[in-house]
């Protein structure tokens, strides 16, 4: 039997996928598609290689050195089946060699364009204000699907946590009229903003208003699954107000 997976130089885990440790294996956690899956102590062997981009033949090779008792065929094809099933699942993904240092870069220019013209009088302030908050919360809703990042977790977490915070006085309702921006947005834009692609965009501009809004990752345990939200000083925006008891924190940028 042959490796049949079409491409397997080509493919690697999903950048948007996180593992938690568990007492039985580990969890999957896909923070784009909202998908959990848990798995055994083989799995994660398997999936810690993929990591480390080994071939299909190599983590056969890898398993049978470790179990030398099971026959190599038997190995091939559990990997087979293992491997097909994770690319079915979209967790194994074609490799994306473009550089998004640019895109960033754009995004901000974007964001902080309209802001200029307010200042400069170009604009009145209290047009540019509400109007700007709006497009901008659309553009970057556009841009996360545009630009594929829910498929590139680790770059979220970048730009977020390099997101600078305007040095401006952010007036008394300013995070107020970015929540409701990003609302109108998220009802005006054709598909529906998963809550990551919410979260990042709240923040984002919540900061570009000068206010100091983290983006956070929570995981809850029964059922198995993750949420992102947008808080400011540890207090939940935009969210239910339970959501840091139902959620168990994973992470904050």
């Amino acid at each position: 039997m042959t490796v049949s997976l079409p491409n397997t130089e080509l493919l690697a885990p999903s950048t948007s996928v996180r593992t938690i440790d568990t007492i039985d294996g580990a969890v999957l956690l896909d923070i784009r598609q909202g998908l959990c899956l848990s798995m055994t102590p083989i799995s994660v062997k398997v999936w810690r290689l993929l990591t480390l981009n080994y071939t299909p033949d190599q983590i056969i090779d890898a398993l049978c050195n470790e179990f030398k008792d099971v026959r190599r065929e038997q190995i091939q094809e559990d990997v087979v089946e293992y491997l097909t099933d994770l690319q079915r699942k979209g967790l194994l993904l074609v490799r994306e060699p473009v550089r998004r240092d640019l895109i960033v870069e754009l995004l901000l220019s974007l964001f902080r364009c309209r802001s200029r013209l307010a200042r400069h009088g170009v604009l009145p302030a209290h047009i540019a204000m509400p109007r700007c908050l709006m497009l901008k919360a659309v553009l970057a809703l556009l841009a996360f699907d545009v630009f594929r990042f829910g498929e590139n977790f680790p770059r979220i977490h970048s730009v977020v946590k390099a997101w600078p915070v305007a040095r401006k006085v952010a007036p008394h309702d300013a995070m107020d009229r970015v929540c409701n921006a990003v609302n109108y947005a998220c009802v005006l834009y054709p598909k529906r903003a998963l809550c990551l692609q919410r979260s990042l965009v709240t923040t984002c501009l919540a900061r570009s208003c000068g206010i100091a809004a983290q983006m956070v990752i929570g995981v809850q345990k029964i059922p198995l699954k993750a949420h992102a939200w947008t808080e400011i000083n540890e207090r939940p925006i935009n969210e239910r107000k339970d959501v840091r008891s139902i959620y168990l924190l994973w992470d904050r940028c």
